[in-house]
């Protein structure tokens, strides 16, 4: 039988079994967060592209290299979106909600776009849920994140992130790093370092530390680690949203 159309590289189709299996694990990871006060928020699978270069960061992978842009008949420049948190705190500011007392729990389900190299378990069209909580500082939110996300892989054996201990409240750390960027920095004066990461050096530093480069790598080596450079406070609320300082809580 010859066969037209084929999918697009790098996205699959869900059928029939597997589909039923998406269902059940969708319905509990749903159970578990709307038990933590998360509730659902749906947001358009296009957006801005302004969006995504200001929220992501332009000199990212994401936005250099992986996303879906196009300009519409109007002239607007359009982006099937690469990740949902953008758009989550975009409709908080676009509908008011700032004016709402208290802490804003969302989660989202749905799919994600990115021109990645398709490999076993990555495609260009995948599907992502996940929280955001707005309004609160407190490491005890982040631990609440943790534990939502926990119980489902725990006790109801849907896939999902790796649990306790693996979680870091980024947005924190570049403001009160103690020599953090020594390393970008040292770095950036030897010519062996390739241009394109003396353009990250310029335009987010912390990301040389993902480089692939060996002249790099070996360069940032002898760096003493950022759990090692941030500020106490940081520290200590790392160590209560990663589990190791909980008070005595009954989980669900």
């Amino acid at each position: 039988m010859d066969i037209r159309y084929r999918r697009p590289r790098g996205t699959r189709d869900v059928l029939l079994e597997e589909m039923e299996r998406w269902r059940w694990c969708e319905e509990r990871w749903r159970e578990v967060l709307e038990r933590y006060g998360f509730g659902e928020i749906r947001t358009p699978l296009i957006e801005p592209t302004d969006l995504f270069t200001r929220a992501v960061g332009s000199g990212t992978d994401i936005v250099d290299k992986e996303m879906y842009s196009f300009e519409t008949k109007g002239g607007e420049q359009i982006t099937l979106r690469p990740e949902a948190t953008a758009s989550v705190v975009r409709a908080y500011l676009e509908n008011g909600l700032t004016r709402q007392p208290g802490t804003l729990k969302f989660y989202y389900l749905g799919p994600m776009f990115r021109y990645d190299r398709p490999q076993a378990g990555r495609y260009r069209q995948f599907h992502q849920l996940g929280v955001e909580a707005i309004g609160s500082p407190s490491p005890v939110l982040d631990a609440e994140v943790i534990r939502a996300g926990d119980v489902p892989v725990r006790r109801r054996r849907c896939p999902g992130p790796a649990g306790p201990g693996q979680h870091d409240r980024l947005s924190r750390v570049p403001a009160r790093l103690r020599g953090g960027t020594e390393g970008p920095g040292r770095a950036g004066a030897h010519a062996e370092v390739p241009e394109t990461c003396r353009a990250r050096l310029e335009i987010n530093p912390l990301r040389l530390f993902d480089c692939k480069v060996e002249s790099c790598r070996e360069l940032l080596g002898g760096v003493r680690p950022i759990s090692e450079a941030v500020c106490g406070a940081c520290r200590d609320h790392h160590a209560i949203a990663a589990g190791r300082r909980w008070p005595r809580w009954t989980w669900a």
